[in-house]
This record gives structure tokens, C-alpha cells and sequence, in this order.
């Protein structure tokens, strides 16, 4: 201490601020807790002891400012350091005094923050402020199928199902219940879902991601709010209902039915088309643009529920401003549908076969031929299909069907193909679109309309008994209109020279947008103005197409190579299906030295019309043309009237009725459009000419005609079969 300074409280505090030593006598011991005593009185006196040794500068010497509790030598004029490097220079106040500022100090110990203004309360939900937008009951196989994003597929963890706010608000969704006829599949916690944006719910999965179930928006999903159930969807017809916390319904959707589908090849979501509480369940491919299987959290074609829709049209409005929107197509009113063709008895066999998926049904065979023989575009959306006065198909949203243009609705079956209920043309069916749906048609009678929204009939088609369709219950074909879509109902055999049906075409394989033959009328001269001195011009004939090459006459063509029956063991098409009835074929060579028009070319089974070329096929000198009984679904080079790269750059169709070539024997015959024979190959079960061995009969040597053997036999033979090239494989 400095001379004359008594031991103030102040400094006698700061003296005994130091550690009581760790060994000291009794005596010690106790002087040093009297003085301890005396440094707490200091301390109560000045507020000065072990803690801080100032708060202000009064309490420094003069020279000395203080600083973090501690008295440091004040800074230079000239800015140069203090007696302590470790603090720095006191900035002088704005205000020129020099003067220390006070910090704002910290709130005390269990003191709360004034309250902040409280976030208006979120509504809660009324009914048609959430809808149930999509589905996903039956996720695609392997990883494609993988909904949730969390590294595998699982049949029910990646099920989901998606609620739309379509409001422009956030809604308080606690408590909200989803049900699965009328069991809870899953309760929403504490939540509010922000206005036009969606929340997820997921059959399981994604452990560890630490983004779900939280409220918040999931980067994975473009912001919507995720949670996972317990369990997930199954594949029966089930109806999903949405409660609020009151058990008050909110909104539906049901599946297992028409377009919406259930089963276990659906492999895609189903979903809203348009997207809104109104709009029709459909697949979600077909409302996708860009072909995808699903889209948890955002539209089909992945933009935001926020964002304003795409735009579908480029076409000016009055004003010369481009549409947003689609000009709305008419809907069909009576007369502009046509009822055509119904299979209620499916041949028995292969040859019963009529959606082609390579299995004959009772029930799955039969179908409805549908025509739009109005001269416009027409919306199908809602449209139904009744039978016997019961609703068993419904067209999805967004289904037009062209003037002329063709829907084939079969029972059911074709599981796996994937171009039937898309709505885009399916080539098995010569472009028409094909759906299924269950249509149980009794042979005894029916019959079957089309209604629209409002229950009208447009379209209807009565067989049996007490109808004028009266052709028995047991006939193993289809009835048809003849002449077709404005004739009176006939067999189907009667009428085009045997075949037993023809679903998408007319009964002889020509399209139904192909115009009709119109005799050409004789033209009439009128007089000339002034009583018959005035000249008259030539009348011009008329311009008719120019056909792609001659039409083929007896000798043109001929039949090469028949197989009857393939073998067990060899997948002749090579479409990755080894089948003793679709790997059958019939091999045709044009010999004529000139391109052949093939339209209307008729491939014959004894009498039973088997295929039809279509308009416009041309055959060039020397080339072949291969025709299988079935399969090659997948096949992009079939039926294109494209060289082949699989069989020697041959043209390759699929027959439109399975040829069943029977390995005993039978005659293959070719005719033209006015059916006059080309070509006939007939074969038996004896040699030479023996078709059930397991292989081919040909031609020997190739194009031959009258001669007939065993693929095997002949020289340079490669295989048991060639299709599409000469014996030893060769290109013809």
C-alpha cells in the first residue's frame, strides 16, 4: 500500500483475496479466518473482495480507468499501448466526453423478454379445403419403385398417400384423420400446411431421416410435409376418407374400379386429372407429360401445387394474347357414337384369343368395339359404359377419341401390357385404344349403352332372344354391324369370310378411317349461256391416290416356309417367350420382280381369314415378309412395315387372329383385296411334308413352287426353321 494509506475495507479485501494456504498451523489457521472475516466486511463496505476490483473509474487511482472489473493504466494521448497489451484502446464517445458508455447489459436471471406478437391462429379445415390427390397402392418393381426415397423398394413402406390445401391459406391439419374404409390409417400431428402445398403419408420406412414427421417442409420432396404410417395401402378396392378432428368428412377416394384401378400390375400411382377435389381418378402416366410413375409432393408433371399450371396451348385468344388453356372439345351427344362389334362368346382354344395377351378367357376375351363416326374430336371424359342397365366402365379425364377413331374395351386379362388403359393407340389394334374393365356379358342376352354425365343415353347395342339380334347364345364369335357402324346385326363369319371377330378394324382389317369407295358420278354438261355456241371445257377426271406398286396376281407371291410346330425348347419370334402358338409363322416371298401393293392382302387358314395387310404396304422385289402367330408386345419393329433387323431385314407383322396351324395339316392361302388366290402351301403329317416335327416346311429349294419339305433336310440348312431368310440363312 502507499505511505499514508491506512488498511481501508477496500484494500484489506483485495489483500485477502488470495488462496488459503493448502498446510498451515492451528494458529494460522485461525488468523487467517479473522482476517477472512475482516475482508468480508471490506467487501460489504466498498464492494470490493475476490470478484472484480472496480465498476467504474472512481474506484481506480487517478491515471487508471477501469476495465472488466480490473483498474489498468488509461490510454496515452498519443494512442500508444496501455500497461495491459491484452485490452484495447478505449474508444472516445461520440459526444466528445470521453466518458465511459454503459453496455447493455444482459436480462437478469429468470427476467422474460417482452412477448412478441403471436402468428395469427391457422383455420382449420372445412370439407373441399383438402383433397386426397394421389395414391400409391402397388409401387413398380425394384428400385424404379422406390416412392419415399430412403435407398429400396418395399411393397408397402413406399405405398403413400398425398392431401392437397388447394386454399389460399394454411390450414390447421392437427388432428386430421386419414381412414381406409373406416379404419385409421394414420393421425396428423400438431401442423399447419401452408396454402396450395401438400403433405405425404408414407406406408413406412426412411429410418434415420430426421426431416420426417417434423412439420416442416422435406427437401426431398419439394417442401411438402412427410409422415410415415404404421402399415400401408392394399390392393383390393378400397375407399380412403379424410375426418377432421371432429370426425366431420373432409374428402374421398375411392380405387378398384374402371380406370382407377386396383390389382398388382398396376405399378404406378393413381391420381386427380385435373388436379382438383373434381377431377376424375386416372392413372398417373397418362396424366403425367412426361411419363412418370409418381409424384408425392408436387403435380403429375412435378411443378409445384403454388405455381400457376403450365400452359397447354399456344393459341391467341381475341385478343392476340396466346390461351393457357386447352379449347374444350364437345362432348358426344346421339348419333356421334356407334356401338359396332360385341364378343360375348369367345371361341374356345387359341383361336378365342381376342385381346391377344396369349391366354383364352371366357370372360377376359370378351369385348365392345366403340366408333366415333362423327366428323370431330370428341371428350370421352366420364362417359359410361353400361350393361343391363349397370355401370361397369367409365372413361378417365382427359380420353378424346378422333373422328372415325376406334376403343376397344375388353373383360379383362393382357396383365403386363403396357400401352391398354393409356389412351394412346394400341398397334395390336390397328391404332384403336384399348381398356379393360370387368364386362361380364351373358350369352343369353344384354344390352349394352353408352350414358353421359347426365344419364342420357348416346349409343346402345341389344342382343338376344326378344332383340333383332337374335343369333343364339353358343355361336363362338362376335355379332357385328353390317354394313359396318349403320347395318343390322350379323354373325361375324357371315359377313367376312369366316373370321370369327375383328376388334379395331372393320371385318376385312381395313381401318375404319379409311374412306369408303365412292362411284365416281358421270359428269353433267350444262348448257351454254347463249343457247350452244359457247365452248365448254373438258371435264378433268378425277385424282386418285397412286398405289405404292402393282397389285399382285396369281404367281406374284408365294408362300416359302409354314412352321406348325415350334419347338419346345427355341423361341422363334424372339420376342424372350418360348410358346407353341404365338412362334408359329408363315413366310411369304414376293417372286414377281416388280414392288407389290399388299393392301388388303388376305393371309387365309383353310377358310378362316387370319390377317390382313394394311393400305399402303409395299413389298419390293425379292424381299420377304414374315407373319407370327402372336406375341412380340414389346417389339418397336413389328408391324411397322419396316425391315427387321432379327429376321434378314424381312417385313414382320403379327397376325390380327392367331394362325393355330395345326401340326396334322392344313392349307395356307393367300388372296388379294378382290379375293382371288395368290398362293396356296399345304402341308400334312407325312413325309415329306410332315409340319409336327418340331420344325419348318419349306419350299425345296427355296421359292420352288409345288414342292414342299423338312427344314432339316435341305442342303446348307441352318436350324430347324429360317424365318425372313432362305433355308441357310441367307438374306433373299
Amino acid at each position: 500500500m502507499r505511505g499514508g494509506e491506512g488498511l481501508t475495507g477496500k484494500n484489506l479485501g483485495i489483500v485477502l483475496c488470495v488462496e488459503k494456504p493448502a498446510r498451515m498451523s492451528r494458529l494460522q489457521s485461525r488468523v487467517f479466518s479473522v482476517v477472512g472475516i475482516l475482508g468480508v466486511v471490506g467487501w460489504l463496505l466498498y464492494g470490493v473482495g475476490c470478484g472484480p476490483t472496480c465498476r467504474t473509474a472512481l474506484d481506480c487511482a487517478g491515471g487508471q480507468v477501469c476495465i472488466e472489473g480490473k483498474c489498468v493504466v488509461d490510454t496515452k494521448p498519443d494512442g500508444s499501448e496501455t500497461n495491459n497489451p491484452d485490452i484495447p484502446p478505449i474508444e472516445p464517445n461520440t459526444d466528445g466526453t470521453g466518458s465511459e458508455t454503459t453496455p447493455t447489459e444482459p436480462l437478469p436471471e429468470g427476467v422474460l423478454p417482452e412477448p412478441t406478437p403471436e402468428t395469427p391462429t391457422a383455420d382449420k379445415p372445412v370439407k373441399g379445403d383438402l383433397f386426397i390427390n394421389e395414391v400409391l397402392f402397388d409401387p413398380p418393381d425394384d428400385l424404379a419403385g422406390d416412392a419415399n426415397k430412403d435407398g429400396k423398394r418395399d411393397a408397402t413402406q413406399d405405398d403413400f398417400v398425398e392431401i392437397v390445401n388447394h386454399t389460399d391459406k394454411s390450414l390447421d391439419v392437427t388432428g386430421v384423420v386419414l381412414k381406409v374404409n373406416d379404419a385409421v390409417l394414420f393421425t396428423l400431428p400438431s401442423a399447419v400446411l401452408p396454402a396450395r402445398t401438400a403433405l405425404v403419408i408414407f406406408g413406412g420406412g426412411m429410418t434415420g431421416d430426421n426431416e420426417v414427421g417434423t412439420g416442416k417442409g422435406h427437401s426431398k420432396f419439394s417442401g411438402a410435409l412427410v409422415y410415415r404410417a404404421s402399415s400401408g395401402l392394399v390392393t383390393d378396392p378400397r375407399t380412403l376418407g379424410l375426418f377432421d378432428a371432429n370426425g366431420q368428412e373432409l374428402d374421398t377416394f375411392a380405387y378398384g374400379q374402371g380406370d382407377c384401378l386396383s390389382g398388382t400390375a398396376v405399378n404406378q400411382s393413381l391420381t386427380r386429372s385435373p388436379e382438383a377435389p373434381a377431377g376424375l381418378c386416372t392413372r398417373h402416366t397418362r396424366a403425367s407429360s412426361s411419363g412418370l410413375l409418381f409424384s408425392p409432393g408436387t403435380r403429375a408433371d412435378g411443378t409445384l401445387f403454388k405455381d400457376p399450371p403450365v400452359e397447354t396451348s399456344s393459341e391467341m385468344t381475341d385478343g392476340g394474347e396466346p390461351s393457357s388453356e386447352q379449347p374444350l372439345l364437345p362432348k358426344p351427344a346421339a348419333g356421334d357414337l356407334v356401338i359396332n362389334e360385341v364378343l360375348f362368346d369367345p371361341p374356345t382354344g387359341t383361336t378365342g384369343d381376342a385381346n391377344k395377351d396369349g391366354t383364352t378367357s371366357a370372360t377376359q376375351d370378351e369385348f365392345v368395339e366403340i366408333v366415333n363416326i362423327s366428323a370431330q374430336k370428341l371428350d370421352l371424359s366420364g362417359i359410361v359404359l353400361t350393361v343391363s342397365g349397370s355401370d361397369k366402365f367409365t372413361f378417365p379425364a382427359g380420353i378424346a377419341i378422333e373422328p372415325r377413331g376406334v376403343v376397344v374395351i375388353f373383360g379383362g386379362g393382357m396383365v403386363g401390357d403396357n400401352q391398354i388403359n393409356t389412351g394412346m393407340p394400341h398397334p395390336k389394334f390397328s391404332g384403336a385404344m384399348v381398356f379393360t374393365a370387368s364386362i361380364p356379358l351373358t350369352n343369353g342376352g344384354a344390352v349394352i349403352a353408352l350414358k353421359d354425365g347426365t344419364g342420357t343415353s348416346i349409343a346402345s347395342f341389344a342382343y338376344g332372344a326378344s332383340t333383332s339380334c337374335n343369333v343364339g347364345d353358343d355361336i363362338n364369335q362376335s355379332v357385328t354391324l353390317f354394313p359396318e357402324t349403320k347395318g343390322a346385326c350379323a354373325k361375324h363369319s357371315e359377313v367376312a369370310s369366316g373370321t370369327l371377330f375383328s376388334p379395331g378394324t372393320r371385318i376385312d382389317g381395313r381401318l375404319f378411317s379409311d374412306p369408303d369407295p365412292e362411284p365416281i358420278a358421270e359428269p353433267i354438261a350444262e348448257p351454254p349461256a347463249d343457247g350452244g355456241n359457247e365452248p365448254q371445257p373438258e371435264p378433268q377426271p378425277e385424282v386418285t391416290p397412286e398405289p405404292v406398286g402393282a397389285l399382285p396376281a396369281a404367281g406374284d407371291i408365294l408362300i416359302n416356309e409354314v412352321l406348325a410346330d415350334p419347338s419346345t425348347t427355341s423361341d422363334v419370334n424372339k420376342d424372350g417367350t418360348i410358346s407353341s402358338t404365338q412362334d408359329e409363322f408363315v413366310e411369304i416371298v414376293n417372286v414377281s420382280g416388280k414392288t407389290l401393293d399388299l393392301s388388303g392382302v388376305k393371309l387365309l387358314v383353310g377358310t378362316t381369314l387370319k390377317h390382313t395387310f394394311p393400305k399402303g404396304l409395299a413389298m419390293a422385289s425379292g424381299k420377304a415378309i414374315v407373319i407370327f402367330s402372336g406375341g412380340m408386345a414389346a417389339d418397336p419393329q413389328v408391324n411397322t412395315g419396316m425391315p427387321h433387323s432379327n429376321f434378314g431385314n424381312a417385313l414382320v407383322y403379327v397376325a390380327s387372329i392367331a394362325l393355330v396351324l395345326s401340326n396334322s395339316g392344313a392349307t395356307v392361302n393367300l388372296q388379294n383385296a378382290t379375293g382371288i388366290t395368290i398362293d396356296s402351301f399345304a402341308y400334312t403329317a407325312a413325309a415329306p411334308c410332315n409340319g409336327a416335327n418340331d420344325q419348318s416346311v419349306n419350299r425345296s429349294p427355296d421359292l420352288t413352287p409345288a414342292t414342299c419339305t423338312q427344314h432339316s433336310t435341305m442342303t446348307g440348312a441352318v436350324g430347324a426353321y429360317s424365318p425372313g431368310t432362305k433355308a441357310d440363312g441367307t438374306p433373299f
